[in-house]
């Protein structure tokens, strides 16, 4: 019985590992406020994101955008602009699936994640 309690919560540390992900929201109404490098820098999903990139190396972000032709847009903005305050351009990816039409999800993938 104590070897089947320690396999299951090894098991269970080992899925915990694995998962490295830290998920933000940035809203439509935030979004929709008027840019510019510094507003996107006080965006709370923006801040937290790139702080906690900056404390993982090797991490990257994912940007999970609403589909249709305004998330790609949203998505791509977003990617301009961390761009120019300094993140890599390969360590942000976009893609769609969004699952609600008036947020973005910025997703942190660690080093050891999984995209």
């Amino acid at each position: 019985m104590t070897r089947l309690i320690i396999a299951i919560t090894l098991a269970f540390l080992g899925l915990t590992a694995q998962s490295s992900e830290q998920y933000y929201t940035l809203g439509l109404e935030e979004w929709s406020l008027p840019r510019s490098g510094e507003a996107i820098t006080q965006f709370p999903a923006v801040r937290s994101a790139v702080r906690a990139m900056e404390e993982s190396p090797g991490s990257q972000l994912q940007l999970r955008y609403p589909g249709g032709e305004e998330g790609s847009l949203w998505a791509q903005e977003l990617s301009d602009w961390l761009i120019s305050l300094g993140i890599e351009a390969d360590a942000i990816h976009s893609v769609p699936g969004s699952p609600f039409n008036d947020q973005l999800e910025i997703i942190l993938v660690g080093a050891g994640g999984t995209e």
